[in-house]
């Protein structure tokens, strides 16, 4: 742990901490949105993302839908920024570890993830 003194402000930041801020400040507000519905399934259409409630949209392409209690998400061949964007919304509400990219490799935690389907068992709202 550190502390940033700025100001009068002093700033207490692990990195946990500091996640927390950069996702939900960072977080694109179409993201929230769309996200916040295919959540709760319901349907909702912002820009290029959209939902039916069951399976969530990125440019006509499926990247995530509910199977009962199962979160299926994909890439759809489309390793972009605006894809980890949406997931890593997506994940981060539902309290699952985000994807990450080193060495133009995608990683969900510590583990490699090779654009293929997961699956991800869970209970929903």
């Amino acid at each position: 742990m550190r502390c940033i003194k700025n100001n009068a402000w002093i700033l207490y930041l692990n990195s946990l901490y500091l996640f927390r801020i950069t996702m939900e400040t960072v977080m694109k507000k179409i993201t929230d949105k769309i996200v916040s519905a295919f959540i709760n399934r319901k349907s909702s259409r912002l820009g290029n993302t959209w939902t039916d409630g069951t399976t969530l949209y990125l440019h006509g392409n499926i990247i995530a839908r509910w199977d009962n209690d199962i979160l299926q998400i994909r890439t759809a061949g489309w390793e972009s920024k605006t894809t980890k964007e949406r997931l890593n919304g997506l994940l981060y509400k539902l309290g699952l570890p985000t994807i990450t990219q080193r060495n133009y490799q995608w990683y969900i935690g510590d583990t490699p993830w090779y654009n293929s389907h997961l699956f991800i068992p869970l209970k929903t709202q």
